[in-house]
């Protein structure tokens, strides 16, 4: 992210989801840009015009099973996680 408030470069590093998912959790951070710019202290202390940020995104997906035609149908969760790079 840029001391302006821009996002320039956006890196998936991990996507343990399928694309659409993927797609959704880069559409979370990229509609609010452009962010505020840094104020003067902020851009003190990182020293450089920009900043690498990492999200990560932890999702709880459930789906059915079926085990067959007469059995139930039981939930099962898999956790899935997107790592989202900002530079």
């Amino acid at each position: 992210m840029n001391y302006d408030g821009r996002i320039t470069e956006v890196k998936v590093l991990e996507n343990t989801v399928t694309e659409t998912l993927s797609l959704l959790c880069q559409k979370a951070v990229l509609d609010p840009a452009p962010f505020d710019k840094w104020p003067r202290e902020m851009r003190l202390m990182v020293a450089k015009i920009f900043r690498r940020i990492t999200f990560t995104f932890y999702l709880q997906l459930t789906r059915a099973l079926n085990a067959g035609a007469s059995a139930r149908s039981t939930k099962h969760q898999m956790e899935s996680i997107v790592y989202i790079l900002l530079a």
